[in-house]
């Protein structure tokens, strides 16, 4: 969020995706750096620094993140079998080189939008507004924003106003996404730690288990021309619908997310009664040595990938075709914040069930003696809460945020056929929405 008001308010998109670039490379930097061998040039690394080095780095890569939602961390997935330094100098070569490519088109750029002011401290003067003028107004409006209006007492342009709107409306439809996200994000806690006790052979080839994740990215490449070359087109011409609504799509991406996660816990069960069954075997992995099962079915990772397709990357296009272009950065910000809440929710869950389960573990630090599948199913539990809530909020949503465009078209035509068609009469009339075109002029 932060990045997002330092893009809308300060130094503009590029130069916030330029910054955030630098600072993600220098944590990048110094994780190899942490990383290498140094024992075999005779020098001895303080352990001290080099967990103050590390830690930097994470946190330095942390709010690089937040500008550029960088991807770089799967380049590093070979790690396990060649050595974490060339595992941590890939990414940061990587966003060297991707800044690098980033300064070359910058002379050609001329439409991105000038930092003007502080639209987030705007939005909060415009609702502080519309509550002083509403207590002073003889008018009932439909939407207390109205009130700021400078056609009806308030001090704000009806632009600014339709565009506080948009934003309000946009933030209760975010909460739900938080659900997604906490299944999400079992990709690089519990669906790793179920993979790592599969048999994760291909062949003779063995996948490194960083690299699980990929599937996930291999859902994205396959799924999304999939869906707009074949599908959507199919079901446009066999269903006469003309196009799947951007909301339907989201609450599809949800329910492939708790089918992700039910499927995990199914054959967690599977897996644990295949290991007791044929005893399994071991698997090294990272130096360490695990007892693993024969199966190696990773379907969890597949679908949770395509639930991604629909549900973040929709949500993403919702939130940016949907609101005005000085908040573009916020509200994304707002957006993006929701995996982070999605986190926290993930690992308060761990806490809970860690807490209320120490007779029997849930979670024990050897899952094979624990009972993942119940995490699993509650995980799909507490999902579908948000999915439940999801459902209503868009019926709202799409609701408001018609309302939100029409109104103003419908008092304008609503006063056109009081006042006639001559325009000097809509001028001479004091309060009136003019629509001329497909702009819209107070």
């Amino acid at each position: 969020m932060f990045g997002g008001w330092l893009a809308d308010s300060v130094i503009g998109r590029y130069n916030t995706l330029y910054l955030s670039g630098l600072i993600y490379a220098v944590g990048c930097a110094l994780l190899p750096t942490v990383a290498f061998d140094y024992e075999q040039l005779g020098v001895q690394l303080d352990q001290t620094a080099a967990r103050a080095f590390y830690i930097t780095g994470l946190v330095l890569i942390a709010c690089g993140t937040g500008g550029i939602k960088s991807n770089v961390s799967t380049f590093g997935a070979f790690q396990q079998e060649v050595s974490f330094f060339a595992g941590y100098l890939i990414p940061a070569v990587s966003i060297l080189l991707a800044i690098s490519l980033l300064l070359l088109p910058r002379p050609c750029m001329t439409h991105e939008a000038k930092p003007s002011g502080s639209p987030l401290g705007q939005l909060f003067k415009v609702m502080g507004n519309a509550i002083s003028s509403q207590s002073n107004s003889i008018y009932s409006l439909p939407s207390w924003l109205d009130y700021a209006q400078i056609s009806n007492g308030g001090r704000y342009p009806e632009d600014v106003v339709r565009g506080t709107k948009q934003v309000l409306i946009l933030i209760p439809l975010m909460l739900p996404f938080i659900g997604f996200w906490c299944i999400y994000n079992q990709m690089q806690s519990t669906y790793l730690l179920q993979a790592e006790r599969m048999d994760l052979s291909i062949g003779t080839f063995r996948l490194p288990a960083a690299s699980l994740s990929l599937f996930n990215s291999l859902a994205i490449i396959l799924v999304t021309p999939l869906l707009d070359l074949v599908i959507f087109p199919l079901i446009r011409r066999f269903a006469a619908v003309t196009k799947i609504s951007l909301l339907k799509r989201i609450g599809l991406g949800f329910a492939l997310a708790i089918v992700s996660v039910v499927i995990a816990g199914f054959l967690e069960i599977q897996r644990k009664s295949e290991l007791n069954r044929s005893g399994g075997f071991e698997q090294e992995l990272s130096g360490r040595t695990y007892n693993a099962s024969n199966l190696n079915i990773l379907l969890q990772f597949f679908l949770i990938g395509t639930g991604e397709v629909f549900a973040a990357s929709t949500g993403m296009e919702l939130v940016y075709n949907n609101c005005p272009d000085q908040l573009k950065s916020v509200t994304m910000g707002v957006y993006l914040a929701m995996n982070g809440l999605g986190s926290y929710l993930g690992s308060l869950l761990v806490a809970i069930v860690g807490a209320a389960t120490t007779a029997d573990p849930w979670l024990p630090e050897d899952i094979n003696t624990g009972h993942l599948e119940y995490f699993c199913f509650l995980l799909a539990g507490v999902a579908t809460a948000f999915l439940l809530l999801f459902l209503p909020l868009s019926r709202w949503y799409d609701r408001a945020y018609q309302r939100t465009l029409m109104r103003d078209s419908d008092v304008a035509t609503a006063t056109y056929t009081q006042y006639g068609s001559n325009d000097e009469n809509l001028r001479s009339s004091g309060s009136v929405t003019l629509v001329t075109g497909d702009f819209r002029k107070a």
